[in-house]
């Protein structure tokens, strides 16, 4: 449920990046199940692998934002792409359209592994593209390839996270530091992120 923050508590000092605010949510105790008890219980999957990840009906609801009124620093994650739902195809492409309003720098980072999700003690990588993006009125189709990523990334099937910057990270020891990017002018829309190409989705046993 879903209530309204007293007016006293929306003043607390918050973390840099973060932004005051005015509800708060209270939810029930949650409650895991592995898959092999469902399987013995004889649940059956029914839902499919699923190309369009978001079509950006619902703007930025899938995605936490970060930095959102700093322009050369602001970030848009989605963990979306880890569920085996919407997980990416081998040999598939991630396809977009965005509409800047100037000529702009845009980061594209996928981290694998994170949180040992899918393979316990090893440790993630993060991976990262750049697209020059052109200013206009118009929706452009931004592609993203396996290949265009440095450090390079095999297939899509550990992937954790999806981030969208302008900026991109400078990595010294154990410590990251954003650089900064260009300003990005004007709104940040998205719309029609989907997966393209060969392949097939793989679901797990």
């Amino acid at each position: 449920m879903i209530y309204e923050l007293p007016e006293r508590y929306r003043d607390i000092p918050v973390p840099a990046g973060s932004r005051q605010t005015d509800i708060f949510a209270l939810s029930s105790r949650v409650r895991c199940v592995a898959a092999s008890e469902l399987r013995s219980a004889g649940v059956k999957a029914t839902a499919n692998p699923e190309r369009m990840i978001d079509d950006g009906s619902h703007a930025w609801r899938d995605w936490y934002r970060l930095n959102w009124d700093h322009p050369p620093l602001w970030q848009a994650v989605t963990r979306k792409v880890k569920d085996v739902q919407w997980r990416g195809p081998d040999g598939a492409k991630l396809v977009w359209e965005m509409k800047p309003a100037a000529d702009c720098r845009l980061v594209i980072k996928v981290s694998t592994n994170s949180w040992g999700a899918f393979e316990p003690g090893r440790p993630p990588v993060d991976h990262a593209a750049e697209k020059q993006l052109r200013g206009g009125l118009d929706w452009q189709t931004v592609t993203v390839s396996l290949e265009d990523f440095t450090p390079p990334l095999a297939n899509w099937r550990t992937v954790t996270e999806l981030t969208l910057t302008p900026a991109r990270e400078v990595v010294a020891g154990r410590h990251k530091r954003p650089l900064a990017g260009t300003p990005w002018q004007g709104p940040r829309d998205i719309r029609n992120l989907r997966w393209e190409g060969d392949g097939h989705c793989h679901f797990p046993p």
